[in-house]
């Protein structure tokens, strides 16, 4: 078994669990959909979530090319695949719940814990591209992420519903062309 395969294994899980829970949490919704009521915001973070999911366990290739892994290394990545698993868990409610499930009013009973995590997310991506990857802290591999993370943080103490949609829009569209512009090749 080769370094990355055995650090993988917990890479693997944790992304795996998370799309799990959405895809989870989105079915029981949908079976229960004449109880719910939904919010676009929220909509737009949940196919957001989900591809960031997926982005994030094909992003995990990369880190075959590293030579050795030691502590740090390690724990930097599960410390941003927690964030991950995190978001994805917080991002829809749980539908055990009696009566209307108003998703507007779960986004902002979660928002300022759900753009914390984002913001850690985001700073941990600028983390392991530098150290891991040996990207300069500012190089276009550290200038969306640390954008987001300031949006993201902003997010986190605002209620307004203009920024909210505002945000939503922009890191989906940031995280479209950001893997757009992803070149990794498995083979």
């Amino acid at each position: 078994m080769s370094a990355f395969e055995f650090v993988a294994v917990l890479f693997s899980v944790i992304v795996g669990l998370a799309i799990s829970h959405l895809l989870s949490a989105a079915s029981e919704l949908i079976e229960i959909h004449s109880r719910v009521r939904v919010y676009w915001v929220n909509n737009i973070w949940l196919v957001t979530v989900f591809i960031w999911d997926i982005f994030s366990w094909w992003g995990m290739w990369e880190l075959n090319n590293l030579e050795m892994w030691k502590y740090p290394s390690f724990f930097l990545i599960v410390v941003n695949l927690s964030g991950i698993y995190l978001m994805t868990t917080l991002v829809l409610p749980k539908s055990n719940e009696s009566g209307i499930i108003d998703l507007e009013k779960h986004y902002f009973s979660v928002h300022r814990i759900f753009f914390i995590i984002t913001a850690w997310n985001f700073g941990s991506i600028i983390l392991v591209n530098h150290f891991l990857f040996f990207k300069p802290i500012i190089s276009p591999f550290t200038i969306m992420p640390f954008l987001l993370a300031v949006l993201s943080l902003f997010g986190a103490i605002t209620k307004s519903h203009i920024y909210h949609g505002f945000l939503s829009i922009f890191t989906f569209i940031s995280l479209i062309i950001f893997m757009s512009l992803d070149i990794t090749i498995i083979k």
